[in-house]
């Protein structure tokens, strides 16, 4: 999902270049060499540095310091084809301030880009928190606060453009719940929080 939302935002760049090769995110450089597009992706799990490098019907992208994969992307008003190293998937998608929805047949994914500064790759004594991934209500909770969950376990469902979205639990611990069903929920929101 974070390879998506990097080749998105090329695409998004090159959309706004309007043929400018100036500001066209080509990547390209005297000398011969590409410098990437490098963008802090966020979701509610991880956070990573995406680089893509060349237009975006014709790229290479890599994930924190992952393979470099050859893919391109293209977008219409309402779906996404992904296309990353020969596989292709689409999504419906969705943007609006920096932050990304993207769908398809196994859930929904957000995505923001993050401040560069907020990446990390540890998660520390910190609880781990399980998020809201859209704007949506609460239709359940499947454990109580204060029971011991295993990783994997769903904690919240939202329904979210008329979509059900069932957000497990990332670690495993004793988990609070911060909602009830019929609430309103934000995007980002924390909804449960898992301590060890």
């Amino acid at each position: 999902m974070l390879a998506a939302g990097g080749l998105y935002r090329q695409w998004a760049l090159a959309r706004r270049a309007q043929g400018d090769l100036w500001a066209a995110p080509s990547g390209w450089r005297g000398g011969g060499h590409m410098a990437p597009v490098r963008t802090a992706m966020r979701t509610p799990l991880r956070s990573e540095t995406v680089s893509v490098w060349g237009p975006p019907e014709s790229a290479q992208v890599q994930v924190g310091d992952g393979e470099i994969d050859c893919a391109s992307v293209q977008v219409t008003r309402e779906q996404m084809s992904v296309t990353i190293s020969g596989l292709r998937r689409d999504y419906r998608w969705a943007e609006a301030d920096r932050h990304l929805w993207i769908a398809d047949e196994r859930g929904t994914w957000h995505l923001r880009e993050a401040e560069e500064h907020k990446i990390h790759r540890a998660v520390g004594a910190r609880p781990a928190e399980v998020v809201s991934p859209m704007p949506g209500s609460v239709i359940a909770v499947q454990v109580e606060s204060g029971s011991q969950i295993s990783a994997g376990d769903v904690v919240v469902v939202v329904e979210a453009m008329k979509m059900e979205h069932s957000l497990e639990a990332p670690v495993s611990g004793r988990v609070q719940v911060l909602v009830s069903v019929g609430d309103q929920v934000k995007v980002e929101q924390v909804l449960a929080r898992i301590k060890d």
